[in-house]
């Protein structure tokens, strides 16, 4: 056998790699795993499976961001409100409605992840771009 990069040293370094990769993913000083979801059922389902997989291979997850959400960013972290839209959940029937089906999704998480930080990033009117929003989702996700 040959001991180029295919051959037994090569698979000898590559076993050598993945291990190091292994300890530092499963390190919580070392690795945050966050799962990002959005706030509706099949998401949480999915959220769930995925915790339970990092789980089993030992990976910690500490932080689960709700993102997304149908509120005002006021709510969930200290910004200016000059630099949103906040939705209108008493004139607006469509946000009403989505915001129902968002409280139930959002009930559900946070009994499963109860034993990990949940944070809410609301749902803006456009992308995320330039500091002034770039600020309110830092804000969203900072340890409160």
């Amino acid at each position: 056998m040959a001991d180029g990069p295919g051959g037994i040293k090569g698979i000898e370094q590559f076993g050598t790699q993945i291990q190091r990769l292994r300890t530092r993913l499963q390190d919580p000083t070392r690795t945050d795993f966050r799962i990002v979801m959005v706030p509706e059922e099949l998401s949480v389902t999915e959220s769930e499976r995925l915790r339970d997989r990092l789980d089993s291979f030992g990976i910690p997850v500490q932080t689960v961001v709700v993102n997304r959400v149908l509120q005002d960013p006021a709510a969930v972290a200290d910004v200016d409100p000059d630099w949103f839209v906040a939705p209108d959940h008493t004139d607006c029937a469509f946000c009403a409605r989505r915001w129902e089906v968002q409280q139930r999704a959002l009930k559900r998480a946070q009994g499963l992840f109860r034993d990990h930080a949940v944070r809410r990033v609301p749902l803006f009117v456009e992308e995320v771009h330039g500091e002034k929003l770039l600020r309110v989702v830092a804000a969203c996700l900072e340890d409160r």
